[in-house]
């Protein structure tokens, strides 16, 4: 996984945000190109016409959204936009001197320049990192200052968490790992515009038809179907596609998260970094977490960082990391420009080929779903599915008693360890595999430090979990 999130993650997710970007396309044009399905045994030319259109825009709507791209990382739109409300600390600045004196030393670990730090006020308890080719930004709200201040009375103890956070996001800026939601939003600004354009000629059209006596039921007709089309698209767009996405995309985000929480130890050994994220578990204490989340749960990400050694060497991102992702955009940009000068004349035989897939994923999605009635195959399926449930919840109990059974070769019973209190948390969240993990990385089950044992705060809190304790000790 480490081989993964230092050299590929980055790779992939732009990827997929490039791939997600031409979905969004597809999603917007579909409705438009769909309505002409009636007409496809009738007339022939307009199926072309149709497809020829598609194709062009689809195409034009890549290009204009590649050079928006490259336009706003250059100028910066998107960056200044984030940045308009925040304000910018200084060297010289009185009032924030120390957060700038933290920043600057921690900036020294990593091979980055021209970095500036900003300080927005807002309620959210956040921080994070966004960059342009010309400007980069480590961006802190005032309630995550808050946060850590109120979480730790002393100074250095404040001190050491913010450096922490601050060579987190050092991490994002330095594996540039903003490209891909930037990606995402030009071509959701592209999108929106053309969308708005081509939905107002379209309205602008039935509405000139809808006066027509002799045209105004055709008129409503087309715009029924539209409405009903984009629904359609849109409700398989929210609640297929985008939770696919979503699923793919964070799974790789955790990844990235988990790299710059080690980059940030590497840099200034886990001590600061476990106190940042110390303060998070403060936050609200919840260890769960789902494979739609943003960020793992707090408890990995401590673990991923425990006992992590400083690396003598300043911090760098490979070439393949940092460089890889925006040559790929710019090779796959060039491909499309050179495809589309040089085959331009051609496009038809694209719209032939389009016309046809069209036409018989149409017919075919009408014969499944008769064959499926017909056959009662949807029984089947149905069966199948539920027996492929309640499979894998076996399967899960079975494997989560091996590992509590064979946790007593490295049970740790007397020697009390930072990550103890992580094992409360757990238990009050009922977070059985973060418990066990935290067994492993050599938290004392019989830890002195709580005012009471674990077995007792387990009785009080989560009586359900003594089971897995005295299964877990009864192995010892």
């Amino acid at each position: 996984m480490k081989f993964l999130s230092n050299y590929f993650v980055n790779t992939f997710s732009v990827i997929i945000a490039t791939v997600f970007t031409f979905i969004n396309f597809l999603v917007i044009l579909l409705p438009f190109y769909l309505l002409i399905i009636p007409l496809i045994l009738q007339d022939k030319e307009a199926i072309n016409f149709s497809a020829n259109m598609f194709v062009y825009i689809m195409i034009f709507m890549f290009i204009f959204t590649i050079i928006y791209l490259f336009v706003d990382m250059f100028f910066g739109f998107t960056l200044k936009n984030i940045t308009q409300d925040c304000i910018l600390i200084e060297d010289d600045d009185k009032d924030f001197k120390l957060y700038k004196q933290v920043f600057n030393e921690t900036l020294e670990k990593f091979d980055l320049k021209n970095v500036e730090l900003l300080l927005k006020s807002s309620d959210e308890v956040n921080a994070f990192a966004i960059f342009s080719f010309r400007k980069k930004y480590v961006i802190i709200t005032s309630a995550m200052i808050d946060h850590i201040s109120n979480t730790y009375s002393n100074l250095e103890e404040q001190k050491n968490a913010l450096r922490g956070l601050i060579a987190h996001e050092l991490s994002h800026l330095l594996n540039w790992d903003s490209l891909p939601n930037i990606i995402l939003l030009s071509g959701q600004n592209v999108a929106y515009y053309l969308s708005l354009t081509l939905t107002t000629i379209m309205d602008f059209i039935i509405t000139i038809f809808s006066y027509i006596p002799v045209t105004a039921i055709f008129a409503l007709i087309f715009r029924l179907l539209f409405l009903g089309l984009n629904w359609a698209l849109v409700s398989f767009y929210n609640f297929i596609l985008y939770p696919i996405y979503l699923f793919i995309e964070r799974f790789l985000g955790r990844l990235v998260e988990y790299r710059s929480d080690y980059q940030s130890a590497q840099a200034l050994s886990w001590e600061p970094m476990y106190a940042c994220l110390y303060s998070l578990m403060m936050l609200d204490g919840n260890t769960y977490h789902s494979n739609f989340s943003t960020h793992p749960n707090t408890i990995s990400r401590i673990l991923n960082i425990y006992k992590a050694e400083k690396s003598l060497e300043i911090i760098e991102a490979s070439f393949f990391t940092k460089y890889f992702s925006i040559l790929f955009v710019s090779f796959f940009s060039a491909w499309i420009f050179y495809f589309s000068y040089l085959y331009f004349d051609q496009i038809e035989i694209i719209s032939q080929f389009l016309e046809k897939f069209i036409i018989e994923s149409y017919y075919y999605t009408i014969n499944s779903a008769i064959y499926l009635y017909e056959s009662k195959l949807y029984i089947v399926i149905l069966l199948s599915i539920i027996t492929l449930y309640f499979t894998v919840k076996i399967f899960n109990k079975v494997a989560l008693n091996y590992k509590l059974k064979n946790l007593s070769d490295t049970l740790n019973t007397n020697e009390n360890t930072d990550i103890d209190f992580l094992l409360l948390y757990a238990i009050e969240n009922n977070d059985i595999h973060s418990f066990i993990n935290i067994l492993k990385a050599g938290a004392n089950i019989n830890s002195t430090l709580f005012k009471q044992s674990i077995d007792d705060f387990t009785k009080e809190t989560n009586p359900k979990f003594s089971t897995y304790i005295t299964t877990i000790k009864e192995k010892n």
